[in-house]
């Protein structure tokens, strides 16, 4: 072999030297990141955060990969629910949290998606630094920079927000759109060509799918570029590329939002989910000063002192405090501006630092408070209201105009020294100056965690012993889901649902929709209707959290220990009490009665009746126990306080209709299959004030005497 042929040529050689420096960048990203979030003080297999937020991704995951979202059987026993009304655009994180852990081994997944966030994140900013034109050393130190930012420790709970990897690509996106084409660029390849298109569309396509908000910043960035690449250069091309590329993710974004969309053409729109205003934008935007201040709990005093005369005296402190960019990233966004304000620094650096520049003030101005995206949720949209979100990307693009700087002053003044140098500074000041000082918060979190870890799953394993396979638990205090403020924490009900995923639930039952409704109902009865309601649903068991217990649920087992032997179980901690049917059967079929979409709450009245009022077109449900029973029909009594026409739809069939008048209620009887049915009302005129000063708009109303419409061994009629 000749001596040639041992030698790797210069570009193998350079790969090689990329490749490892990258692996270095994630090595230490992900090292700093499982200490900054406390993971060396825990345990592999119990998540790192076993609250709030966290629990919650672990019970979309667990529901998702069960079968899907538009049909959940472990959460609104024994209705059933989805989640289709809370929805989101995180295809791709989502098949790599399901990737990575078995169903069930919820801590293991939930702690390596939040190291495999770090490591992406790391990963996309080094490539893209690197493709940007900084420099080996330089690369290393912004990719790290970028993975350490306080967004990763301040934001833990949300696990998917912690891969913002798709922040870099969309800067990267951005330049390459606004930069028009060198006009003596030479001609590529075929091939070369759309390997380059294809590369692009899978990077659009990932930012497309690791979240709603990083496809909207992405859009507002890209649209910004071509807009300047067309003004500044003339460029068409700009234009064409900036609408190819908002395109691309438009379309991922709505692949994954379709099956909403379509559930709720079906089904209407849910007023009670995810509702939000213009005033939130303001709530939850980007503030200036917020990001340029220590981060809170610094480990320098003077610098944690700082931020807490800050904190002390400043209004409108919400998430937006984990938008802090560091001392480096903090220099590089006072660098952008200098940048964009002395035509003498702008037109030293490369075209791609300059639009760095660009894009941090661009950004800045959208999200600030009082800002661009206040204009956006008044005349478009207040659906994208946390706005501060999208300081990884301002902070990220700040560190490219440092590195650009520091890597132009390395060259003007032949001081080739000066960019590694400054690298390893970078670094040193970064990791301790952006990772909070919570030690010992972090050991005592995690001690609390595993304490509750184990308590839940040896309650979980005593309850299910006592419980027939696949039995429905009854769930108390009812807590309607999602964002609901509780007495017990928000989500805490479904560390049940994540150590019995053999059982069904309750917790978790979308608000506004009929299995939420329905259990609202229950627990809204006098506590000896409630039983029955209970008895009839087949009902196994009730778990009441110990902190939210009310005299209602002591009213309620004192009637349900009356009629049935229970075989009790406390958790360890106290904070669970378990009660099982000793006597449970299998449940009887039946059909129960569910308010669906367009119902206000239900109102007692003194002839036994419950009274409900619609809003407009509504919904019931008719939901199966025990695969149903036939012979079965439903009976409508309806009233109005205007005349108005109803029509009655069933499987897509107008079954039957009626001309309603405030004095004359209608009756009319429905047969219904054996396994139920949701039953639609349609009306006009529209829904309006009754004029007694009532501030709702009312349509008609529903008059019902039990939601057991048959099957019961017990009825109200």
């Amino acid at each position: 072999m000749s001596r040639l042929a041992l030698h790797r040529s210069p570009s193998g050689q350079l790969a090689t030297i990329n490749i490892v420096a990258c692996l270095i960048s994630v090595l230490i990203a992900v090292v700093a990141c499982r200490y900054g979030v406390g993971m060396s003080y825990g345990r592999a297999d119990v998540p790192f955060m076993y609250e709030g937020d966290a629990l919650q991704y672990s019970y979309v995951l667990e529901a998702q990969k069960a079968g899907n979202l538009s049909r959940i059987d472990l959460a609104g026993a024994p209705i059933g629910t989805d989640h289709l009304d809370f929805p989101n655009a995180d295809y791709a994180n989502h098949a790599m949290a399901n990737a990575v852990a078995a169903p069930g081994d919820f801590g293991h997944r939930y702690n390596r998606i939040y190291l495999l966030g770090v490591a992406l994140t790391a990963l996309a900013g080094f490539a893209v630094a690197r493709r940007l034109g900084i420099g080996l050393a330089l690369s290393v130190a912004v990719s790290i920079a970028f993975s350490v930012l306080p967004f990763h420790f301040l934001r833990e709970q949300h696990l998917y927000y912690n891969n913002y990897s798709a922040y870099a690509l969309t800067l990267l996106v951005a330049t390459w759109t606004y930069l028009p084409t060198a006009p003596n660029a030479s001609e590529r390849s075929r091939t070369r060509h759309w390997a380059s298109v294809a590369a692009r569309t899978a990077m659009l396509i990932w930012i497309g799918t690791t979240g709603i908000y990083s496809g909207f910043f992405a859009c507002v960035l890209i649209g910004a570029a071509g807009i300047l690449g067309y003004l500044q250069f003339r460029a068409v091309s700009s234009l064409r590329r900036m609408l190819l590329s908002i395109a691309v993710i438009v379309v991922c974004t709505s692949l994954q939002l379709l099956p909403t969309v379509l559930y709720r053409m079906e089904n209407g729109p849910n007023e009670r989910v995810a509702i939000r205003s213009a005033a939130e934008t303001e709530l939850f935007g980007l503030k200036i000063a917020q990001m340029l201040l220590p981060v809170a709990n610094h480990r320098f005093g003077p610098f944690a002192g700082l931020r807490e005369k800050y904190d002390a005296v400043a209004p409108l402190k919400t998430e937006n405090s984990s938008a802090g960019l560091g001392l480096i990233g903090a220099a590089g966004f006072c660098l952008a501006l200098l940048v964009l304000l002395l035509p003498a620094l702008r037109h030293r650096l490369s075209q791609q630092a300059q639009f760095a520049a660009m894009a941090v003030s661009v950004m800045t101005l959208f999200a600030t408070i009082g800002g661009f995206a206040t204009l956006f949720s008044l005349i478009v949209s207040p659906e994208i209201r946390a706005v501060n979100r999208v300081s990884p990307l301002i902070g990220f693009a700040s560190l490219i105009v440092l590195a650009s700087v520091v890597q132009t002053a390395a060259a003007s003044y032949g001081r080739r020294w000066l960019a590694p140098a400054a690298a390893v500074l970078m670094v040193l000041i970064a990791i301790p100056d952006q990772m909070p000082d919570r030690r010992g918060m972090l050991k005592q979190r995690n001690s609390a965690a595993i304490a509750r870890f184990d308590s839940d799953r040896k309650f979980l394993a005593d309850l299910r012993r006592q419980l027939p396979s696949g039995a429905n638990v009854l769930q108390l205090p009812f807590l309607e889901y999602p964002e609901t403020n509780t007495p017990i924490g928000h989500y805490t009900q479904f560390r049940n649902h994540l150590h019995g995923l053999d059982l069904h639930w309750t917790y978790g039952a979308m608000k506004g929709r009929a299995a939420s409704n329905w259990l609202s109902m229950l627990t809204t009865l006098p506590a000896v209707e409630a039983v029955r309601l209970f008895e009839a649903a087949g009902y196994a068991g009730v778990v009441v959290d110990e902190r939210g217990r009310t005299p209602w649920i002591d009213e309620f087992l004192r009637e349900l220990a009356a009629t049935h032997p229970l075989a009790t179980v406390v958790s360890g901690d106290g904070t669970q009490t378990g009660y099982a049917l000793k006597t449970a059967g299998a449940a009887k079929p039946k059909l129960l009665l569910a308010p669906g979409q367009g119902w206000y709450p239900p109102e007692d009245r003194a002839d036994g009746k419950s009274l409900m009022w619609s809003s407009g077109d509504a919904s019931i449900i008719v939901a199966p126990v025990a695969g149903g029973l036939s012979g079965c029909s439903l009976d409508l009594e309806l009233g109005t306080v205007v005349p108005r026409h109803v029509e009655v739809w069933v499987d897509g069939v107008r079954r039957a209709r009626a001309d309603i008048r405030p004095e004359a209620r209608a009756r009319l009887r429905l047969a219904l299959p054996r396994a139920g049915t949701t039953v639609r009302l349609k009306t006009e005129p529209a829904a309006a004030a009754p004029g007694n000063g009532d501030p709702r708009l009312l349509a008609f109303s529903l008059f019902f005497a039990d939601p057991v419409l048959c099957g019961g061994t017990v009825s109200r009629h």
